[in-house]
Parts: C-alpha cells; sequence; structure tokens
C-alpha cells in the first residue's frame, strides 16, 4: 500500500521526530512533513492549510499539546489531531480529549499510531464529507424556499434534478383522482410544456399510497404511457414525493427519472419533505391567486353592470323630468288650441252640410274635415303627455286582443306565435283601452319602419305573473344616438317607407306602459332591424 500523507508534527526533538515517522513509513503512507517546536512556527505552518493530520508531543520547553491544539482550532481548523506523549496521567488524557485531541499515544507504544491515523483520517472524511452534504442541503434549501409563484417551481426542479443527478424531474399538481398536471419540467436542460400523466396503474401509485417511492433500476415499463413521448429514453431510476397541504391532502407530486440505477444521497428524505412543502404552500398560494383574480373579474363585472345600471337609471330619470315637464307644456298647449279647435270642427261641419255632395268643393272640404280630425289627434296625444288615458281596468283576454289589433292594422304583414301561453292563462286584468293603444302604436311603428310587403314578427308569452310582447321588425334599424331618443316627445326619423310623424307615438306609449307598471325596451342595430319589448303585469288593480 502507498498512501500520500502529510504530517504536522509539533515536537522538540529530532529523535523522537524520526521514530513518529518511521512507524507511519513502516505502514505505507508517503510521507510529506514539517516539525514545528514553537508557537510562530506552527502559526507559519498552518497558513498553507495543506495538512491532513497534526501529531504532537504533549510537553516541550516553549510549548505543548495543548496549545498546539488551541492554536489550529483559533485558525477554524478541524483536523484530526493526536497527542504523543513519554507518560501522560488519566487525567490529563481526559482533559486532553474533552478539549477537542483525537486520541493520544504513548511513545512506548507506537506500534498503536498508525491505526489511530488511518481511524482519524476516515472519520475526518466523514466530517468533511457531512459537512459538504449540510451545505449543499443548505444551498439547495435556501435556492428553493427563497423563490415564489412559477420561479418557485423552476428553482425546484432545477435544484432537485442537480441534487439526485437525475435526468428528469417533474413538479405536478393533481387533479382529481387519475391525473397530475405538469407545473414545471426539465429534462436535461430543456424545459418541457404541459403534459398530463395518468396516474391509475403507475409508480405514481406507489408515491400516493406510501407518499414517497424509490424505484432503483427497472422503471421504464411502471411509468405513465406518455413519458416516452417526451423523453424517448429507456428509463431506469426512478423516485417520487407526494406534496401535501396543510391539512395533509395530497394535491401535487414531486418526481425525478434517470436513464440508470437512481442511487438517493443521505437525508434525501428529509430534504424533499422541506422542498415538497414549499411547492405545496406555492401550490395553494397559485389556486387562491387564481381564485382571487376570478373575483375581481367578477366585481369588475358586477361595478359595470351596476354603472351601467346606474347611468340607464339617471338617464330615465332626466327622461321623465323632460317628459313632465313637455307634458306640461303639451296639455297647456293642447287646451288652448282645443276650444278653437272644436269651434272649427263645429262651424266646419254646418258648412259642409251647406254643399251638395255633387259640388265641385265637396272634396276639398273632405280633405280639411281630415285634417281637422288629425289635428285633434294631436291634441288628444299632447294631453296623453301629461296624464294616460283613464283606461278601465276589466278581465280580457290578451292573446285575442293582440290579435283584434293585427287584424285592424295588417294582418297579412304580421307573423304572431304565442310561447308558453295557453287559453287558461291569456286572461290578465289590466286596462283593455291602454293595451290596444300601446300594441297599436308598437305595431304601427314596426309597420311603417320596415320595407314593403316585409314581415313584422310579433311574440307573446306569460312568466311569473308578467305579459311580455315581443314586435321585431326587418328595417333600417337606428344606431345608438337616435336609439336612446326615441321616446323623447316630438323625436322622429323620416324613414324612406313612411311620411313620418309628429314624435309622439312612441313618448305616449311609454307614458302609458309605465303608468301600468311596466317596462319598453329597445334593440336595434343598422340593417338589421329593430325589436320592441313590452314588460307588464297581468294583474293592475288600480288605475
Amino acid at each position: 500500500m502507498s498512501n500520500k500523507l502529510r504530517v504536522l508534527i509539533v515536537e522538540d526533538s529530532e529523535d523522537d521526530t524520526m521514530i513518529v515517522l518511521r512507524e507511519l513509513r513502516n505502514y505505507g503512507y508517503d510521507l510529506e512533513y514539517e516539525r514545528v517546536d514553537s508557537r510562530e512556527a506552527m502559526e507559519d505552518a498552518l497558513v498553507d492549510e495543506k495538512w491532513d493530520i497534526v501529531i504532537s508531543d504533549y510537553a516541550m520547553p516553549n510549548f505543548d499539546g495543548i496549545r498546539a491544539l488551541k492554536l489550529m482550532q483559533e485558525r477554524g481548523n478541524d483536523l484530526p489531531f493526536i497527542l504523543v506523549s513519554g507518560t501522560i496521567g488519566e487525567d490529563v488524557a481526559v482533559n486532553a480529549m474533552k478539549a477537542g485531541v483525537n486520541d493520544y499515544i504513548l511513545k512506548g507504544n507506537l506500534s498503536r499510531l498508525s491505526s489511530a491515523v488511518k481511524r482519524e483520517l476516515e472519520e475526518f472524511r466523514n466530517r468533511q464529507e457531512l459537512k459538504r452534504m449540510e451545505e449543499a442541503i443548505q444551498t439547495l434549501v435556501k435556492s428553493t424556499v427563497t423563490k415564489t409563484g412559477e420561479d418557485a417551481f423552476h428553482k425546484i426542479v432545477s435544484s432537485v434534478r442537480e441534487w439526485l443527478n437525475a435526468d428528469l424531474v417533474c413538479l405536478g399538481q393533481k387533479i382529481g383522482t387519475d391525473n397530475v398536471i405538469t407545473l414545471s419540467m426539465l429534462f436535461n436542460e430543456e424545459a418541457k410544456d404541459d403534459y398530463t400523466h395518468h396516474i391509475k396503474e403507475t409508480l405514481f401509485e406507489n408515491v400516493i399510497k406510501e407518499g414517497f417511492y424509490h424505484h432503483p433500476e427497472g422503471s421504464a415499463s411502471l411509468l405513465p404511457a406518455c413519458f416516452k413521448q417526451y423523453t424517448n429514453i429507456d428509463a431506469e431510476g426512478f423516485f417520487g414525493m407526494s406534496i401535501l397541504d396543510e391539512n395533509g391532502k395530497i394535491i401535487g407530486l414531486l418526481w425525478a427519472v434517470s436513464r440508470k440505477e437512481l442511487i438517493l444521497p443521505p437525508r434525501t428524505i428529509d430534504i424533499m419533505e422541506i422542498i415538497t412543502a414549499k411547492a405545496g404552500s406555492e401550490i395553494k398560494r397559485m389556486w387562491a391567486e387564481d381564485q382571487l383574480i376570478l373575483h375581481n373579474e367578477e366585481l369588475e363585472t358586477v361595478v359595470e353592470e351596476r354603472t351601467t345600471r346606474i347611468m340607464e337609471l339617471e338617464r330615465q330619470r332626466m327622461q321623465s323630468e323632460k317628459l313632465a315637464a313637455t307634458g306640461q307644456m303639451a296639455a297647456t298647449v293642447a287646451h288652448e288650441i282645443n276650444n278653437p279647435l272644436s269651434a272649427i270642427k263645429g262651424g266646419f261641419v254646418l258648412i259642409k252640410d251647406s254643399f251638395p255632395k255633387d259640388s265641385k268643393y265637396y272634396d276639398y272640404l273632405g280633405m280639411i274635415d281630415k285634417e281637422v280630425d288629425r289635428i285633434a289627434r294631436i291634441v288628444k296625444q299632447m294631453f296623453n303627455l301629461s296624464r294616460p288615458y283613464q283606461g278601465k281596468i276589466c278581465d280580457f283576454n290578451a292573446i285575442s286582443v293582440i290579435r283584434d289589433v293585427i287584424t285592424m292594422i295588417a294582418s297579412e304583414q304580421c307573423v304572431f306565435e304565442t310561447i308558453n301561453i295557453d287559453n287558461d292563462i291569456a286572461k290578465v286584468t289590466m286596462s283593455e283601452d291602454h293595451f290596444r293603444q300601446v300594441l297599436y302604436n308598437i305595431i304601427k311603428n314596426g309597420i311603417e319602419a320596415s320595407p314593403e310587403n316585409s314581415r313584422i314578427e310579433i311574440k307573446a308569452k306569460i312568466n311569473n305573473d308578467r305579459l311580455s310582447v315581443i314586435v321585431s321588425d326587418l328595417g333600417e334599424g337606428m344606431s345608438d344616438e337616435v336609439r336612446q331618443k326615441i321616446f323623447d316627445p316630438f323625436f322622429t326619423t323620416k324613414s324612406k317607407y313612411s311620411e313620418g310623424g309628429l314624435g309622439l307615438g312612441l313618448s305616449t306609449t311609454k307614458v302609458i306602459i309605465e303608468s301600468m307598471g311596466g317596462s319598453i325596451d329597445c334593440v336595434s342595430e343598422e340593417g338589421k332591424g329593430t325589436t320592441f319589448t313590452i314588460d307588464l303585469p297581468i294583474n293592475i288593480v288600480t288605475q
């Protein structure tokens, strides 16, 4: 045997030094040594930090073994330290061992020196290896616990791969009972995309059952089928560990795969417990962030909807105030017009009756009569802006009334359909006059807005004690700007399919509907037509 051994000898006797060296050479050591006999000399020798062991005499004139030991310790050196002495008492030996001496040899029994050196060197190497391992563990743990989110997952995967010297390491969250979806995966030096791994009848089942599972070799046939798809290697070694939440529920897996036999370093389980705990907290945090994002999106939707509703209510309020003011003005004007108009109508009847029907002026008188009637209708509409029609509450069949209005206006142009309505529930309680007037205005508006010979679709349905009538046309449609003004008094648009009007029909309709506790909605798109939806309570007990 030939082993290199670097020895620092603390000894004042050259002869004793030679005896120690001879004993070590006889054991087979190839020696490199230096002899010192003072503090200063030993300090200089320790600067190089090249020694494997220190062998020191216990007692010297100017220096001794215990002081030499303390000097070495002060320098932060953990070298094996063996005392050699001619005589040493038991108490002295015990105190020396407590101070840090690894062993003591009597000069009269140097045959034990070589075996003591061998033992202490092995223990020293074990201590050094353990120290390096502890440092590596600390580095591994620190490198993973200081990261968050996806960075944490990626760091865990890369650190574990390096720690286990594996070809592939993957971290995934458990979905249901059958699958694991990867959050981070590293194969060789390449990051892989997300994969879904099946649990049943694979090594993952063992991991879940036992918490951790080590299969050092022959793992290929026991891995998920997709493994070959993204690695294209013959797997040999496998190690996996469950990721738990704070309640001990399995929420994920961390596993490593190797092309060769996978040998686990010491304390692997302890280290992986720390790392998987970090992974578990990050998975839970990821879920919490996802829920927070979803919650914020829902809140934003609610806020947006409420803002829209508030804006709509404000628009309705302003419109109602406008209608009220306009109605008062219209009522005053209508009142002032109505009295002279009645006089004109009465006088005109007398004049018309005085002309024979074959008079050349009789047709002109008929035209004047129609225009006077039209003025009377306009005056009536203006009155209705300030106070809705005084309709009588009664029971009637809503479907029959709808059909009557359709027949009166344009039966062939309208397509009527009832939804969720039969004869038993078609009977409603409200003002029939109001109902007829509303239907008339809306259906007539749709006909006037539609191209010639196009059809008007009318639907009726009853849900939760509410009657809905939906009137759809295929006319020009309206812009949003126009749609927001259609219920304003005296607002009108001249369609190429009609002669236009005073602009009181829809505003009057809205007043009537709201007086009945209902609502009217309009949806329109330019070039695609317009749909009015009338919603009314089917039982009105007050006028």
